[in-house]
């Protein structure tokens, strides 16, 4: 009955209350709020009631900031309902009063970042000059709002075991969140999480993955806390599936701060335990892989207090770091007789190094008799013999480039006797430097405005393009960044607040070439001909060029500003707001627009090196030299671009810049609806607007047409372009500049997605049964919008082919008469054949007319229970889907099926004769088919075609017979020549590659989590959680340029599998202990100061982690079509013939593996095909020509992690406001190895490497030793 009450009484108030007010709400709403930020600041609401339970009409009630002072006031409505809608982080102390009552109070009640807390306050009957104090619920149930997340606060910031300072890889620690190059939360990628700092945008966004936190350091010290939305459920939480929440620190109405040290270094670390696995050299007694130099020094300083009292206070930090890193490197060089130009050999032995089985040299070079030679070690002069190349480049540019290269030191690597290792310890020194400012001021109760500014600076050397040899430069790579904020809250009257917000976030990176002006040591580094500089490229004979790289420079800001407006009236806490971010991307690069001339033999084949007495199989080797130290240069090429505009034109030397701009508008109302005291309703809706990208300079450039133009000739779509050879259904690819200052200024890249709207409901239910706000219960519906990264445009259509193009000239023979700049031959914009000049090379890129903004729908339900009065246990079902994600994918799938090329293939690989084999490689037309008798034999014997039929690939086969110049000197002049159709094997003959953007991808994901949190009580705080989840979808979807292309375009369901970051099981704890020491705990309570000062003061912190293994798959030879390598394709599986194996990690000598009791063998004598074997009997193979394999994608799953991370502080305290803190922190304590699946190249059946892990899941044990001084 009293069940049935409850009911009737919720659907009575859902129906008839706030009626009266809802047009009114709306249409002030609607308009109110300019613009809307991200949620950092808090909601506190609550009920005031007398002792009988009626609710208290007109009660003061006072928010006092006990670190600040600053009180904020609120009046209780008709309802007896009180809100503080926008409060700043920190610890509060609630009061409330009224004439009558005593007032009542709360206190140490901490309001965290986003935090929508309820506190309700009983008044008793009383003078108001009488106070009581009200119990604070510790444990702090969610009793307000559906949405999943949680704090990190500054605590854990500061005393968690963390290497390296940075607050982001706490993130992990919370339930639901899967770390790697990027977070995954919730089974939504980390494209679709939105990083903000005091709600303003805090990630790059021109780049995914890591590089949207590697823009902007968050240290510990930076950072007061942060929040980690896992399953939002509220409209105010947009741009993205989760949210990571972060705030500065302020400013107090003390003065406090600290000085801290952290500090790194080799000898204290580990080494990983493949590199261990790798053993001791026998000759220098030395680990074979060492651990790699690393010494970091973190330090800085922060200090904050009031500049005046309650009113205004600062807060500032200074935190640079240096980081000396240094790897092992060898480059391969040329010996002292090989650069005089004379070679060395053993007659009838092929040289090989000192690590090989048969050397000629030993380890410290000097020559030794292989097995085999029939011989002395012989010395031949390379000069005189060929006449096109008698001497030495007489220019001094290859003896420059000699210069460069140091002698040999290493004699594992190159042929040893001509061509050897150059191995040094090559330094990567990193500085890092950070300030931020931040200012508080509350000019009334009413009005309060914060101000921060942060700058940080990154300089690195040797990452991007790293020197090959010590006299060269390396490649630097400044970035700095800024971001600022302004916000200011306003309580217009005591039932209505607004928060307006400011900001920007500035990232900017530039990339010096080695060999730009700006370098110390550029100058004279490259030769010139004619005063232009040029790149010389040695032939591929094994030597490490001395330089290579290219400049590139971008910032991309974003401008953000948003407002925000709250009312409460009577039960409901409406708000509304909106949101614009001006986001944009300028920046160029100069990629190959430096010329490059390539040393090779392509006008000129080497002569008379073969006929050297006994020179054999190192014939290669030796001609390669000859042409190296001859500069015989056979072609030349650079890129020239076009600056785009109404008439554009190719330009020598014109870096590629392009002015990207993509901007984004979001609206939301919602409504927190206080049914009753102990049940409330989150009622709302999000509208987001993604504006397509524009180009500032003109230089935006498709197909016209859009994304029907992706199939060219062969039609407009999926349904009528492809696999039907010889069909026309549409047109001839013509690329056009689009957008702003072009002939074609009102056509988008894709129309314009304006039905983003997102609604959010969901409930919060604080039982009445088993104790007072003791269980909770909540449930949530949400959509979050996901924004493509403006890198896609930036790839897709600024590096589209038209306003770029590489031009190669043939023609010189050596240096002499070297001809630079190479001049551009085409005219921008042109159309590419379909045969000949320009086609079958060139990537196509485009996008769907009709691209809807991808999304999420995230839905959980949880019960969360006091166990304690500070622990809490949570039981929760969390799921997403994630629908319309953009996937791009390649059009131009070879078709082997239609035109009768896997029944010729077939018939060819049986030894027989195929008509339509003989039709296109027609011995009457080609000379060197008629030498092998038929065009059948020909494709048998040819080394070109011939891996073909020996690796079961049909698919390869037919993209060689499209696209290859080979026989007829044109691009797809084979088909021309057979008078078959252009389109015959692909949709769009015109470009190798056809990249096509759209709504592909889907995912699913479902978990259900068990979290216990307890708070600091005793000592002690912990947080554990389990989740046990499944992944699914049809693509990663985690890259920038989303390229992934389906197994095959005519089954797109192929695709389905768990994903890679799906970890079916996963545990973390958390925790900070106080040791039992000193005054006042359970050992030496009542220690005297000296022996308080050393027994006292310990504290532990731990971080444990446990992971099952990710999903793998096994991969086999590529049967069915063109994409990837045929050894190396991720899309391709075995056919199973039987249950496999469960994986496991087997140590092995020199390495680990994860499956074992397998062989391997090659049944039918094929090139490189294997079968694996177990027991003697097949279990996988690989598939037949033109058939996909029956083993699905990540059948198997790889090795888990188990890791643990502690820390141990001591502090001790100097004077009454001063503390001396010491640590060191252990990450992976026990140094337990912990494995990656196996790459790419070892999860293919056919690698004499198969199922073998060559790679680190986790680093190895890392101590980090720490101070801080503490004021």
């Amino acid at each position: 009955m009293y069940r049935r009450l409850v009911s009737e009484t919720l659907l009575t108030k859902l129906t008839f209350a706030g009626l009266r007010t809802s047009c009114t709400v709306i249409a002030i709403l609607l308009f109110a709020g300019a613009l809307a930020f991200g949620q950092t600041q808090a909601s506190v609401s609550g009920t005031v009631t007398d002792p009988s339970g009626a609710n208290v009409v007109n009660a003061t009630v006072t928010a006092l900031n006990v670190d600040t002072g600053a009180t904020t006031t609120a009046a209780t409505n008709e309802s007896g309902i009180y809100v503080f809608g926008s409060l700043l982080p920190g610890k509060y102390r609630f009061t409330a009063e009224h004439m009558g009552f005593r007032q009542a109070a709360i206190s140490d009640v901490e309001v965290s970042v986003g935090a929508r807390l309820t506190i309700n306050l009983p008044l008793e009957l009383g003078q108001t000059t009488e106070s009581i104090e009200v119990q604070a619920n510790a444990t702090a149930l969610n009793t307000s709002s559906a949405t999943i997340g949680n704090v990190v606060n500054g605590r854990k910031l500061l005393d968690l075991p963390l290497t390296g300072r940075s607050a982001y890889n706490l993130i992990a620690t919370q339930p639901g969140v899967i770390s790697g190059t990027n977070y995954v939360l919730n089974g939504n990628t980390g494209n679709s999480t939105n990083f903000t700092m005091d709600g303003i945008n805090a990630q790059n966004n021109l780049l995914t993955g890591s590089f949207f936190l590697y823009s902007n350091v968050v240290s510990v010290d930076r950072a007061e806390e942060f929040r980690v939305v896992t399953s939002p459920a509220d409209a105010e939480y947009g741009r993205g599936a989760g949210q990571v929440q972060m705030i500065t620190r302020g400013g107090s109405n003390q003065f406090h701060g600290s000085g801290f040290f952290e500090h790194r270094n080799t000898d204290l670390n580990a080494n990983t335990w493949i590199n261990n696995s790798l053993g001791v050299d026998p000759v220098t007694h030395l680990p074979i892989a060492g651990r790699n130099i690393l010494i970091q020094n973190n330090y800085g300083v922060r200090f904050g207090g009031p500049v005046k009292k309650n009113k205004t206070f600062f807060n500032g930090i200074w935190e640079p770091y240096k980081q000396r890193q240094a790897g092992s490197f060898t480059a391969t060089v040329y010996t002292p007789s090989a650069r005089a130009g004379n070679f060395r050999f053993f007659p009838g032995a092929l040289n090989q190094n000192a690590q090989s089985a048969n050397p000629s040299v030993d380890l410290s070079g000097n020559p030794v008799q292989p097995a085999g030679a029939t011989g002395p070690l012989q010395t031949v002069p390379l000069f005189g013999r060929d006449p096109s190349r008698l001497a030495a480049d007489p220019t001094g540019i290859v003896a420059h480039n000699l210069g460069l290269m140091p002698l040999p030191n290493n004699f594992r690597v190159g042929d040893g006797l001509n061509t050897a290792g150059f191995t040094w310890t090559r330094p990567i020194p990193v500085n890092f430097e950070l300030y931020e400012g931040r200012i508080d001021h509350q000019f009334s109760e009413r009005e309060r405005l914060t101000m921060t500014l942060n700058q940080q600076s990154y300089h690195s050397y040797n990452v991007a393009t790293p020197q090959p040899y010590p006299a060269v430069p390396g490649q630097v790579d400044p970035t700095e960044t800024t971001q600022y904020s302004v916000a200011l809250t306003s309580i217009l009257k005591p039932n209505l607040i607004n928060d307006l917000r400011l900001g920007a976030f500035r990232p900017r990176t530039l990339v010096l070439t080695p060999f730009d002006k700006n370098q110390p040591g550029s100058q004279g580094l490259l030769p010139t001909i004619g005063g232009q500089p040029f790149v010389l490229q040695f032939a591929s004979g094994g030597v490490t060029n001395p330089v290579s790289g290219d400049e590139s420079n971008y910032i991309a800001p974003v401008y953000q500003s948003g407002d925000s407006v709250t009312w409460i009236r009577g039960r409901h806490s409406f708000k509304s707001g909106a949101e614009v971010r001006l986001i944009s991307d300028s920046g160029y690069d100069a990629f190959t627009v430096v010329p490059r001339a390539l040393v090779s033999a392509v006008l000129a084949p080497v002569q008379n090196i073969t006929n050297i007495t006994g020179i054999g199989s190192n014939t290669t080797t030796a001609q390669n030299t000859l042409l190296d130290l001859t500069g015989s240069t056979g072609t030349s090429f650079q890129t020239n671009n076009s600056a785009g505009g109404k008439n554009p034109v190719f330009t020598p030397g014109l870096q590629r810049f392009r002015e990207w701009h993509q901007n984004e508008f979001s609206w939301y109302f919602k409504d927190d609806w206080k049914v009753t005291p102990s049940f409330t309703l989150n009622l709302g809706v999000r509208y987001e607007l993604y504006m397509p990208p524009t180009e500032g300079q003109g230089k935006m450039i498709t197909p016209l047409g859009g994304g029907a133009g992706a199939f060219g000739i062969s039609g407009t779509s999926f349904a009528n372009a492809e696999f039907n050879p010889g069909v026309t259904n549409g047109s001839l690819v013509q690329i056009a500049n689009i957008g702003a200052s072009t002939a074609n200024p009102d056509t988008q890249l894709y129309d314009t997605d304006r039905n983003n709207f997102a609604p959010a409901v969901g409930f919060a239910w604080s039982l009445p049964w088993l104790g007072k706000d003791k269980t909770v219960i909540r449930a949530g519906y949400g959509i979050g919008y996901v924004r493509l990264p403006i890198y896609l445009t930036h790839n897709n259509a600024g590096l589209e082919p038209g306003l770029s193009e590489t031009d190669i000239f043939f023609g010189q023979t050596n240096l002499s008469n070297l001809k630079l700049p190479v001049q551009p031959t085409g005219v921008p914009l042109s159309v590419v054949p379909t045969t000949g000049a320009g086609s079958h090379t060139q990537t196509l890129f485009s996008f769907n007319n009709n691209l809807r903004t991808p999304y999420t729908q995230n839905f959980n339900f949880s019960i969360q229970r006091q166990l304690t009065g500070n622990t809490s246990l949570t039981l929760s079902y969390v799921g997403s889907k994630g629908s319309k994600l953009a996937r791009s994918v390649d059009v131009n799938e070879v078709n082997v099926f239609e035109n009768g090329l896997l029944n010729a293939f077939n018939i060819v690989q049986a030894g027989g004769t195929s008509p339509l084999i003989e039709q296109i490689f027609n011995p009457a037309k080609y000379p060197a088919v008629a030498a092998a008798g038929t065009g059948s034999n020909y494709v048998r014997t040819n080394g070109s075609t011939f891996s073909f039929i020996a690796n079961n690939s049909p698919g390869g086969l037919a993209n060689y017979i499209s696209s290859t110049t080979a026989l007829t000197g044109l691009a797809g002049g084979l088909l021309a020549n057979a008078g078959l159709p252009a389109n015959f094997v692909v949709a769009n003959p015109q470009y190798l590659t056809s990249y096509y953007v759209g709504n592909f991808g889907n995912s699913s994901y479902h978990s259900l989590v068990v979290q216990v949190d307890r708070q600091l009580s005793h000592g002690l705080t912990l947080q554990g959680s389990y989740v046990w989840s499944k992944l699914l979808g049809d693509e990663e979807g985690d890259g920038s340029t989303l390229q992934s292309s389906f197994r095959t375009l005519r089954n797109f369901s192929l695709d389905k599998h768990l994903l890679s970051y799906n970890h079916t099981g996963v545990m973390k704890i958390n925790g900070i202990y106080e040791l039992p020491f000193g005054r006042g705990k359970l050992i030496g309570r009542d220690a005297n100061g000296f022996l308080d000062r050393v027994i006292g003061g310990w504290q532990m912190g731990g971080i444990y982690n446990y992971y099952s293994g990710s999903p793998w798959t096994i991969t086999a030879q590529n049967t069915l079509n063109n994409y990837g390598l045929a050894n190396a394709n991720e899309q391709f599986t075995p056919t199973a013939l039987g249950a496999l194996p469960s994986p496991g990690v087997s140590k092995l000598g020199s390495g680990a593996v994860l499956l074992t009791g397998f062989t391997q063998s090659n049944p039918v004598g094929l090139s490189t095909l294997r079968t694996i074997s177990t027991g003697g009997s097949p279990l996988l193979v690989n598939p037949g020509p033109g058939q996909l394999g029956t083993l699905p994608l990540t059948p198997l799953v790889g090795p888990g992690a188990n890791t643990i991370d502690v820390n141990l502080i001591k502090r001790v305290r100097i004077t009454e406001r001063v503390t001396l803190q010491v640590g060191a922190t252990a990450q992976n304590l026990t140094n337990t190895p912990v494995f990656n699946n196996p790459t790419l190249a070892n999860s293919n059946i056919n690698s004499v490497n198969f199922g073998r892990i060559t790679t680190n899941g986790a680093t190895p044990r890392i101590i980090v030793l720490q101070g801080r001084v503490i004021f």
